[in-house]
């Protein structure tokens, strides 16, 4: 008689406690959940300590967002593979999630069953994208942070970096103020940030040429 082979081991990461206990629940069938965490770090420590086969992490996170966690477990000693889970059916997200390593992409949209099929799926060694994404949109051969952004926002941040105001900015790119305040928001959504500050500190990291902010 054949012996079973063990579920694989895995770790979640969203800031929401509802979430994290529908996905140990919705996952029970193909993986057996060893951790979860709430920000970044966590995610780091966790992942560093229990030596997952799998991570699946929410993109929007306090500490470090989804990219920048993965570029960094893909670094240890023994990656797990990484499933991006996230609100976003972007490609230029998606982009950036396997430029950084990534092994799956999903969209909260997606139901159970599709999440655990992109388990099964990257556990297989393949990728996993949404279907809802064309698999030739999100192909890139270089891991660019800045992919996450789409150019108008690193316009903006750049411009906010550079110690601009809001008013300012929009003159500048010659669009509306309420415009820019939509660019902001949707900037600290993608980088998992609570306020602009930490927004221009994450860009200073990935492009040193842009200026610090004005302080």
């Amino acid at each position: 008689m054949t012996a079973l082979r063990p579920l694989p081991r895995l770790v979640i990461a969203d800031d929401h406690r509802l979430i994290l206990e529908a996905f140990e629940h919705l996952i029970g069938q193909v993986a057996t959940v060893v951790g979860t965490a709430a920000d970044g770090h966590t995610l780091l420590r966790l992942a560093g300590d229990l030596s997952p086969d799998v991570v699946v992490t929410d993109l929007s996170m306090p500490g470090l967002n989804g990219i920048e966690v993965t570029r960094a477990l893909c670094a240890l000693p023994r990656a797990p593979r990484v499933i991006i889970l996230t609100i976003h059916a972007d490609a230029a997200l998606a982009r950036a999630a396997f430029g950084a390593g990534a092994s799956g992409y999903v969209v909260k949209s997606a139901d159970s069953a599709e999440l655990r099929e992109a388990i099964t799926t990257v556990m297989g060694g393949a990728r996993y994208l949404s279907p809802g994404l064309s698999a030739e949109t999100v192909t890139t051969e270089r891991a660019d942070p800045l992919a996450v952004l789409t150019d108008r926002e690193h316009e903006v941040l750049t411009l906010l970096a550079a110690g601009h105001t809001a008013r300012a900015v929009a003159d500048r790119l010659g669009i509306s103020e309420r415009t820019v305040n939509f660019h902001k928001m949707n900037l600290k959504a993608r980088l998992g940030v609570a306020t602009v500050t930490e927004a221009v500190a994450w860009l200073s990291r990935h492009a040193p040429s842009v200026p610090p902010p004005v302080v």
